[in-house]
């Protein structure tokens, strides 16, 4: 049944909240959240949340880089109690602050690489059932398989946008375009493929600006 919502989701954020409300079903959590991570950056952002301290969009920095190198691996990352930790980060600590005792968080992979985070955060200190532990990674893998086709299909819509663009200049070579006119619609075209606060286009004569 979960699995056939999700197919049937028709969008990224359809298949992470149906994620969500059936782990939050299944386990009697403080705290459910789905986020991405930048890891260049050492950022989380969330996608979805069952807490309103979370709500989709929050950017937090990730401080516990010994928990994402595991994930990285991963490994699933276990805590058996928030409130015994000393230096957490500063979304973990207010999710502890709210009652949050033992968390769980599963790796988002595409094949190697580390794109995000599943976190369930338990109102009491116990370990996670091998059934949570289980359904919770399925779910983990079809929202990493979503995140990904999503990536996959925006790369060849900007693919598609870049090459439409450069059979339009090329076309506008064609069609008598005095200079003036063509550098604008080439700018014009520029700023559809790469978003930009401002552009120029500098013509030299005998390597000095004209």
């Amino acid at each position: 049944e979960i699995d056939l919502a999700i197919l049937s989701a028709e969008s990224l954020q359809g298949i992470v909240d149906i994620s969500i409300d059936h782990l939050q079903h299944l386990i009697p959590a403080v705290s459910i959240a789905i986020a991405v991570f930048d890891i260049a950056n050492k950022r989380s952002i969330i996608l979805s949340s069952t807490h309103k301290s979370y709500p989709a969009g929050r950017d937090m920095q990730i401080t516990m880089v010994d928990a994402l190198n595991r994930l990285g691996a991963g490994d699933i990352v276990y805590v058996e109690d928030l409130q015994a930790i000393r230096h957490i980060s500063e979304g973990v600590a207010e999710i502890a602050d709210l009652g949050g005792r033992s968390l769980m968080a599963i790796p988002l992979r595409s094949k190697t690489e580390l794109i995000g985070g599943l976190m369930v955060t338990l109102g009491e200190v116990r370990p996670f059932t091998d059934t949570e532990i289980s359904v919770a990674r399925e779910l983990a893998d079809s929202v990493a398989v979503a995140i990904q086709n999503r990536r996959l299909l925006e790369a060849e819509k900007i693919a598609r946008e870049r090459e439409k663009t450069l059979r339009e200049v090329a076309a506008a070579l064609t069609v008598g375009l005095d200079l003036n006119e063509l550098l604008e619609h080439i700018l014009e075209r520029l700023g559809l493929v790469i978003p930009n606060h401002s552009s120029a286009i500098i013509l030299l004569e005998d390597n000095k600006p004209v």
